[in-house]
């Protein structure tokens, strides 16, 4: 369905507890989150939804709770970090994108 005007989702943080990025960072291995990237994508799409790609940004939970950190230092989550792996995937799916336009 069609609105008129760009609608957009994306994983949402900060906050205490389990935002959806603490989720989507902590309780998904690497390969479930590049499923879910995938997945979330192919939904949001078929509903005329812009999925915003989590690159990089977002505190990833209260630093008790967070253990895996981005490149072993930060608590902001990174696609390229080697905890994540999840920018190819992203890079894939936002190319994808474009070829639509053309």
């Amino acid at each position: 369905e069609k609105y008129g005007i760009p609608i957009f989702a994306r994983i949402d943080y900060g906050g205490p507890g389990r935002t959806q990025l603490y989720v989507f960072s902590q309780e998904l291995s690497k390969e479930e989150a590049r499923e879910f990237l995938i997945r979330a994508d192919e939904f949001f799409s078929k509903k005329g939804i812009i999925f915003i790609y989590p690159l990089h940004g977002g505190d990833m939970g209260r630093p008790g709770l967070v253990k895996k950190l981005s490149y072993g230092r930060f608590n902001w989550y990174d696609a390229l970090a080697p905890e994540f792996e999840t920018y190819e995937t992203i890079r894939d799916l936002a190319k994808s994108k474009r070829h639509l336009e053309d």
